[in-house]
């Protein structure tokens, strides 16, 4: 959290450096520290799942028969989530992201968030999920 707390830049402008500026903020987007301090993150929620599922909290699909079980991918600063629809699941879904989102600070974007269902569930289990 040092890293994070105690940011200092210098701006090139014009071939000369800047006086020292001192963020008060802390790291800001496009940062090139705030990447990486994202995947060490993302890693966190990543072992979380593994963790739950090891722990046949949540189990995960499948992409073919015999293949290994998914519950999670991330790409960039998108997360897509596998839950069966399952009520105890889903609960240990939301548990872990309730927790990643305390320990990180990091919340759901309601406004990007959304679900979806396996044809075969059954439109009183999607209404009962909202």
């Amino acid at each position: 959290m040092c890293c994070v707390r105690t940011v200092k830049y210098k701006v090139k402008c014009n071939s000369k450096l800047t006086d020292l500026i001192i963020s008060k903020r802390g790291l800001r987007q496009g940062d090139p520290f705030s990447a990486y301090l994202f995947l060490f993150c993302m890693d966190s929620l990543s072992r979380m799942f593994e963790d739950a599922q090891m722990n046949q909290k949540i189990k995960g699909i499948r992409a073919s028969k015999d293949g290994p079980r998914i519950n999670h991918l991330f790409f960039a600063d998108d997360a897509l989530l596998f839950v069966r629809n399952l009520q105890r699941e889903v609960e240990a879904c939301m548990q872990i992201l309730k927790t990643f989102e305390s320990m990180s600070g990091q919340g759901i974007n309601m406004e990007k968030f959304m679900v979806y269902f396996c044809p075969k569930t059954s439109t009183a289990q999607r209404v009962r999920a909202n």
